[in-house]
């Protein structure tokens, strides 16, 4: 009488054959190596490539039919910037840089500086080419991402243009900032103010 044990491994294992025999009272033991692509239930070894799935390649392919946007690089703002505006109410900051006017009419400046750095700025000047230095070496600490609004009130007489310029440094004076805007009033008989444009700042 004869039994065969036949040990069977999946995933690569050696799969060894023991026959027992009664022939000769002995028992023989022969290793036999099965080929570790095979595995029981006649499944064939998936010849995809790894990642694929489905007939058309699953999520993988996909995945390579989607296109990757360009990187985008943030917009670069100016260290500071600086906006001049001209009005008629004292405590209120208009949104234009021109403005019509009679003779006489008593006119509101606007200077607003913003700090894009990362530093704080401590000492500041401002210029303005039709009426002079407004301020010299201000001590103010202006935090990054913020604001500073200067107002001044005078009277005008004559259509005046002008280009104010904002200098600005951190604390350690190793870094000066500057910026400028311009603007203008205009000044006609009563008559003729409907007549002129108006420029509003965007």
């Amino acid at each position: 009488m004869k039994y065969t044990m036949i040990a069977l491994a999946i995933m690569g294992i050696m799969i060894t054959l023991v026959g027992l025999s009664s022939w000769g009272g002995g028992v023989q033991a022969e290793p036999l190596t099965v080929d570790p692509g095979l595995a029981i239930g006649n499944e064939l070894p998936d010849s995809r490539e790894p990642g694929l799935a489905g007939p058309q390649g699953g999520a993988a392919g996909a995945a390579d039919s989607i296109q990757s946007l360009p990187d985008t690089d943030p917009p670069i703002l100016p260290p500071i910037v600086m906006t001049t505006t001209v009005g008629l109410e004292p405590a209120i900051c208009a949104r234009t840089s021109q403005i019509t006017v009679e003779p006489g009419t008593r006119v509101v400046y606007c200077y607003q500086m913003t700090n894009n750095t990362s530093v704080e700025l401590t000492r500041h000047d401002l210029v303005d080419s039709h009426r002079g230095t407004i301020f010299e070496d201000l001590a103010y600490t202006l935090r990054p991402q913020a604001s500073w609004v200067i107002t001044d009130t005078i009277r005008i007489t004559t259509t005046t243009a002008s280009t104010a310029t904002w200098t600005a440094y951190d604390a350690s004076s190793q870094h000066m900032f500057q910026a400028t805007d311009n603007a203008i009033v205009i000044v006609v008989p009563d008559a003729f103010r409907a007549y002129l444009p108006l420029i509003r700042k965007q």
